[in-house]
Parts: structure tokens; sequence; C-alpha cells
């Protein structure tokens, strides 16, 4: 669909923890440590969540890295998809 957002998988996949809003298929990424669901109503969650990214040290980084290419793992199966993929082009 649409709002999938290829492109928040890939930044995923690739170890990149993103900043979505709310309305994403993209949720619970604080908890798994991927990346921040913010507010569409004013900037203020968005503002905090660039913060808490560019002050964050290396390390803790590798941690959001880390939870970033399992929460993409987790999220998506490329299996099905392949399967799916196949039946619609047979």
């Amino acid at each position: 669909s649409e709002n999938f957002g290829h492109s928040v998988y890939e930044a995923l996949s690739a170890g990149r923890p993103v900043i979505t809003s709310k309305h994403t298929p993209w949720n619970n990424l604080s908890e798994a440590h991927a990346g921040k669901n913010v507010s569409t109503d004013g900037i203020a969650e968005l503002v905090n969540a660039i913060h808490f990214f560019a002050e964050m040290d290396y390390d803790t980084l590798q941690t959001w890295s880390r939870g970033a290419q399992d929460y993409a793992e987790k999220s998506v199966d490329i299996e099905k998809i392949r399967e799916d993929y196949e039946l619609m082009f047979k």
C-alpha cells in the first residue's frame, strides 16, 4: 500500500532508527529501540526526537541500530511477500 513507507523499511533494515508520525504502519518504535513515533499536532515531539538522536552517544546509537534492524526483520515476512508476488505474476 502507498503508506507502507518503503524508505522507512530500508532505513530500519540498514540499522538506522527512524522518526515517523503515529499514523503509519511503523508503530511502537521507541519500545523496540528502532525510532520514534511523533504526533502531527505541532512540532514539539518532532523537535524532541531530532534532539534525542542528535545528542546520542556512539554506544547508545549502536543499541538503537540493532533495534532498528531487529524491528525491520520482525515487521516484514519476506518469504510471504515473495510467494504473493509469484502468485500475482503467474
